[in-house]
């Protein structure tokens, strides 16, 4: 059988680079005069917490003079008076959005440092209202922490899960998902053949260019995408906010982000 991956070499190379994390590329991007810083913080000082909007669980960051740490509690353990699971609020979750609102192709860049095992962590880009329109600034606030904002509602986003330690997920090796919302659109899947490791400095690399979309940790790529306008599932999303989403029992400190931008509009000169 020609699609028998015992046979295929194609096929099985593939299905080793994606499963055991076979020979993954290194990151080559390198900004340039085109792109622009739009966002330094070394998220060492409180005041950088000015950039931020919190949505959901209130007393999850920490400023250290490591940096900003984030500790989301367990369902259990939760005692907060405004969590009322009649009213589906969910504060063991949180959001820290930009305030800044982006437009065009866009790269991110920050450590993380891992304190224990557990949680899920995810990055979300180009987060906007489903007309393009920014959905913090033009409607009232959201306060619930729950997963609800990633897919379910009326935001249109890339989210990369780069951080993975959960009972619904393959914890054998380090993976990486990639989805495009609401529609739940798969956009890349990887392991890495190594496992995580807690009190330690990781860097993560976010690089969208059009369509293209891809991230890096330690500098190594796993994942590298392209999105489609045409399958149904949206237009490839060039505009909107960022933000860092913990899940419940999560227990990472993050520092020097930083955010580049560029236009996909050029100036006509006569």
């Amino acid at each position: 059988m020609p699609g028998n991956s015992s046979t295929n070499p194609k096929i099985r190379a593939k299905l080793q680079k994606t499963f055991e994390g076979r020979d993954l590329p290194s990151l080559e991007w390198k900004p340039d005069e085109s792109w622009q810083i739009k966002l330094e913080l070394s998220l060492k000082d409180k005041s950088h917490y000015l950039e931020f909007f919190l949505q959901g669980c209130g007393s999850s960051v920490e400023f250290t003079k490591e940096g900003f740490r984030i500790q989301t509690p367990g369902m259990a353990d939760h005692k907060a008076p405004e969590y009322t699971p009649r009213a589906g609020m969910d504060m063991t979750r949180m959001y820290l959005w930009t305030r800044d609102f982006f437009e065009g192709d866009l790269a991110v860049s920050f450590e993380f440092k891992l304190h224990a095992p557990e949680g899920l962590c995810l990055l979300m880009t180009q987060a906007a209202g489903m007309q393009g329109e920014d959905f913090l600034r033009d409607y009232p606030l959201r306060v619930n922490g729950s997963m609800a904002t990633v897919c379910w509602e009326d935001v249109r986003n890339y989210h990369w899960e780069f951080y993975r330690d959960m009972v619904d997920v393959p914890n054998h090796l380090v993976s990486h998902a990639c989805l495009k919302n609401p529609w739940f659109k798969p956009v890349s899947y990887q392991n890495e053949n190594r496992h995580w490791e807690c009190d330690r400095w990781y860097r993560l690399d976010y690089v969208q260019e059009g369509a293209r979309l891809r991230g890096a940790i330690d500098g190594v790529t796993v994942m590298d995408a392209t999105d489609d306008a045409f399958n149904n599932n949206g237009p490839i999303l060039l505009n909107g906010r960022i933000a860092l989403r913990c899940m419940m029992r999560t227990d990472m400190t993050f520092r020097n982000l930083t955010v580049w931008n560029r236009s996909r509009f050029r100036t006509m000169t006569p």
